[in-house]
């Protein structure tokens, strides 16, 4: 009955589908000229715009930053663009479009070559304007370091010539402000400003060479700066010249731009939007025949399967029926129900087995009341022992843990007398040490030999104040571990401590800043000490990072371990931390750098683990090392917790 049934639809159905199949074809075939021709010249004129634009707004970017990344976009937007035009070429079918494509062509090609131009223009000029300003700087180094400070303030003239020294600083300054304001304004009053300083300059400098006061070295020192202004004027006059070439040459690039839109909207999209209208209406048509085709067919098949389904579903509900009464009475537990046997189809030699299933599960059942008690109870007993094991696991661990933390802090403790007692015993001898180098100087000076032994003397007040820099590491390593909590803003400890390392992060061309989130308010701390916390911190940053960097602090609130904390950052561009280091950063007397004590880091977990904190010392994945300070917010913990 099954097979007959199917076998009917099947047949309805393939006819159907055979009609419909050849409506379809004749779409297909309408769709395939509409994708592989003419959706092609629409897309390529639209992406030729678009690359168009993208074009213009980078090379407009690289002329205001010289980002180098926009180089490269700016290829990609060529190779695109080039490559639409050759698929807009190759897809043309008329003389119409291939002369639009050609006239696109020609505009392009002087299009990129200006360009080009324009981008060489700003890189030269932007090369002569950084060596303007290294002369600039070079002249004011000259003067300022070495012309005014040899000039003797008691000796005759000496007036004169620091005047003219400073007024040469003012007009070479001047120059370089007038020139940087040209070249964002380029307004000519900016450019006569520049010239009327250089010839300020120029007879300043004529006026300081006339002085019959100048020594032999202060002449060659004049002379040097003359020099390098000669230079300096030469490079004015090549940022001047490339600036008018960028002028003319972006006038030109703009008409360019203009009139490839213009061909683009105007002529070549319009003529591709032409071309899609005839595929369009001849799907439209085989679209609408496909849809009468099947409004037929579609109802006569549904008829016809609903007709072969009735009819099965009528000659196989009432066996299942039976199955289904006889399958809930041995669900329910009566395993002596049996299914009454009618006809010889598969439907009754599935009842047969069943009822022979039954008789043999009704001869083998043992009670499953039993077996379930039994499985419970094993299962109860088993939870209980993991849970013992468990427990003992955790106990010992935290009895281990506690026992190290215990030695450690002893060792710590023992250490931290000891230091502090030999630092406070060494601090006499290096007073009395500095002061002998004082009493020597104060001779040396008397007898006129300061400047032969100065060097000698440089050296030993240097190595005194890093012996008196190590003792009083050592004092605050062995410091006792009282603290005077307050209610302090954090951001003010944090500036205080930053205005302590200003002066070192100026000697290293460092630059330091600081953020603090919005939910971090008063914290319960020392102030004093954490003020030492992160100076120690940001000293050991400006150490380890390059000229240029910047050190950077970030403060963030954290909920960790049920508790509210304050994280601090201090984030560097250095090297990073080795990671055979790292388990010992905080180590006392550990140090990878020649001239460090290795206290400032133990210094810094000391004092944040006598206010309940933490300390945590990681790489920063894009370079350099982060060292991270966490204190408990107020309500959290106390210090020394």
């Amino acid at each position: 009955k099954v097979v007959v049934g199917v076998a009917l639809i099947v047949c309805v159905g393939a006819i159907s589908l055979f009609i419909v199949y050849q409506g379809l074809a004749n779409l297909q075939t309408n769709l395939r000229e509409l994708a592989e021709r003419e959706e092609p010249v629409v897309q390529a004129a639209y992406e030729m715009e678009i690359n168009l634009v993208e074009l213009v707004a980078r090379v407009l970017r690289y002329m205001d930053s010289r980002d180098p990344a926009e180089i490269q976009r700016i290829a990609d937007d060529r190779r695109e663009f080039e490559q639409f035009h050759a698929q807009y070429l190759r897809l043309s079918d008329s003389p119409r479009s291939r002369g639009l494509a050609a006239r696109v062509k020609q505009l392009y090609d002087e299009f990129v070559t200006i360009a080009d131009a324009m981008i060489a223009n700003r890189d030269a000029e932007s090369d002569r304007f950084a060596l303007v300003m290294r002369n600039i700087e070079t002249i004011d180094e000259l003067l300022d370091d070495q012309l005014e400070n040899r000039v003797d303030r008691t000796g005759t003239g000496a007036l004169e010539k620091l005047v003219d020294s400073i007024d040469l600083e003012a007009d070479i300054g001047e120059v370089g402000i007038w020139l940087a304001n040209y070249r964002r304004t380029r307004r000519e009053e900016d450019r006569n400003r520049i010239w009327r300083n250089v010839e300020e300059f120029k007879a300043q400098a004529a006026t300081l060479r006339r002085n019959p006061y100048l020594t032999v070295a202060e002449r060659r020192i004049v002379a040097s700066v003359t020099a390098i202004f000669r230079d300096t004027v030469q490079a004015i006059q090549e940022v001047l010249a490339f600036d008018a070439q960028i002028v003319q040459h972006g006038r030109r690039f703009e008409e360019l731009s203009k009139q490839l839109d213009d061909l683009l909207d105007d002529e070549i999209q319009v003529l591709a939007i032409e071309g899609l209208d005839q595929p369009i209406v001849d799907a439209d048509t085989a679209v609408r025949g496909v849809a009468r085709r099947a409004g037929v067919l579609l109802p006569l098949f549904l008829l016809s399967a609903c007709a072969v389904a009735g009819l099965l579903i009528l000659s196989l509900t009432r066996s299942v029926t039976r199955l289904m009464a006889g399958t809930e009475a041995v669900r329910r537990g009566d395993l002596s129900a049996r299914i009454l046997v009618k006809g010889r189809d598969e439907l009754a030699d599935l009842a047969g087995h069943f009822n022979q299933m039954v008789e043999q599960l009704e001869a083998t059942t043992v009670s499953k009341a039993v077996l379930e008690a039994s499985d419970t109870q094993l299962r109860a007993t088993n939870e209980a022992l993991k849970q013992q094991i468990a427990d003992r696991e955790r106990a010992e661990a935290a009895q281990r843990a506690l026992r190290a933390e215990l030695q450690r802090n002893a060792m710590l403790a023992r250490m931290g007398s000891l230091v502090a007692g030999v630092a406070h015993e060494a601090r006499n001898p290096l007073f009395g040490i500095s002061s002998t180098v004082d009493a020597i100087e104060a001779r040396l000076l008397r007898l006129g030999s300061q400047t032969i032994y100065a060097d000698h003397l440089t050296v030993l007040r240097r190595e005194i104040a890093r012996l008196n820099a190590l003792t009083r590491d050592l004092l605050e390593y062995g410091k006792p571990s009282g603290l005077e909590p307050s209610m302090t803003q954090i951001e003010d400890v944090l500036e205080r401590a930053m205005h302590a390392c200003r002066e070192l992060a100026v000697q290293a061309g460092v630059t330091m800043s600081h953020r603090v989130a919005a939910d971090v308010d008063t914290v319960t701390l020392d102030s004093a000490r954490m003020v030492q916390v992160f100076q120690n911190l940001l000293e050991n940053a400006i150490h380890h990072s390059p000229q240029g960097a910047t050190v950077s602090v970030v403060v963030s609130r954290v909920d960790e371990d049920h508790r509210a904390w304050v994280r601090c950052e201090v984030l560097d561009r250095g090297p990073g931390i080795g990671a055979e280091d790292l388990p010992h950063i905080f180590e006392p007397f550990f140090s990878r750098r020649a001239r460090g004590t290795g206290l400032g880091l133990s210094i810094v977990e000391t004092i944040v683990d006598q206010h309940g904190g933490r300390t945590i010392a990681r790489n920063d994945p894009r370079g350099g090392a982060i060292l991270t300070v966490q204190l408990p917010l107020n309500g959290s913990s106390s210090p020394g917790s």
